[in-house]
């Protein structure tokens, strides 16, 4: 999802992803396991329980993540739809790495 200046106001959830912040000089890049995002007035609020600077990621942390996520992903005691986040989890940050 992308979200422009002027955009019609918005309340959204997020699942496993990058955020991707652009002002006129640079652009940074996050990464959010969940929370929810709110748009309104040219205001970008985003309210989540863990986010990561990438470029502050190094390999080893993002290793750790995928590790974790997989044994989670492989247990019998989650549902289909925490499975999903999982692996949603997984596949992003296997593309950050």
């Amino acid at each position: 999802m992308g979200i422009l200046k002027d955009h019609i106001s918005i309340i959204s959830f997020l699942k496993p992803g990058v955020i991707k912040i652009f002002s006129k000089s640079e652009q940074e890049n996050y990464y959010v396991e969940d929370g929810v995002v709110e748009f309104k007035n040219n205001n970008l609020s985003i309210l989540t329980s863990s986010i990561f600077n990438i470029k502050d990621m190094n390999k080893s942390k993002i290793e750790e993540i995928i590790k974790q996520a997989e044994n989670d992903s492989n247990s019998t005691e989650i549902n289909d739809q925490q499975k999903y986040l999982v692996d949603q989890k997984i596949d992003v940050l296997k593309s950050i790495n």
